[in-house]
């Protein structure tokens, strides 16, 4: 309607059997949707701006905030640059990339077969780690147990006493 009325289309030169038409249709009807779309974004980025200046947030708020600026950001350019193709989850996944490609460069390739051997060598000795913390936890707590009982023993002993 809205396309009709700011005479993007002109319906009284509808060719509703004409595959030409549709196409056309179509792909001015998509200009319409991206531009509300970013219409839309640039409202909403604006409202997550207003949220980050409000100097009241806390810090775990303020990190939200600037998360979802980020993400109206990236929509935005996605839709002022379609030619790029970038939405928002191809953004996120090419920063994914860059982090795991940064990651191996800083710290290694983890599935290497040196690397995979030492993650094996390391999940060895945490188990016989904490193996032997359970073993010192059962020894502690039997121990407790060995003075609580000893406790009850004194205690015992004292109460017949004092009854004689």
């Amino acid at each position: 309607m809205r396309a009709a009325v700011r005479g993007i289309l002109d319906c009284s030169q509808a060719d509703l059997l004409s595959v030409e038409w549709w196409r056309a249709w179509r792909l001015k009807l998509e200009g319409l949707r991206r531009e509300d779309d970013l219409v839309g974004a640039q409202a909403a980025l604006q409202y997550h701006l207003s949220l980050v200046s409000n100097s009241g947030l806390t810090e775990e708020s303020f990190a939200a905030a600037q998360e979802r600026c980020r993400s109206l950001l990236h929509r935005i350019y996605g839709k002022l640059r379609p030619w790029e193709g970038l939405n928002e989850d191809e953004h996120d996944a090419r920063y994914r990339d860059r982090l795991v490609e940064e990651h191996r460069r800083r710290f290694g390739d983890r599935s290497s077969p040196e690397a995979r051997e030492q993650i094996r060598r390391d999940v060895e000795r945490w188990k016989a780690e904490m193996e032997a913390l359970d073993a010192r936890t059962l020894e502690a707590k039997e121990w407790q147990e060995q003075v609580a009982e000893r406790a009850r023993q004194i205690r015992a002993r004292k109460d017949s006493s004092r009854r004689e």
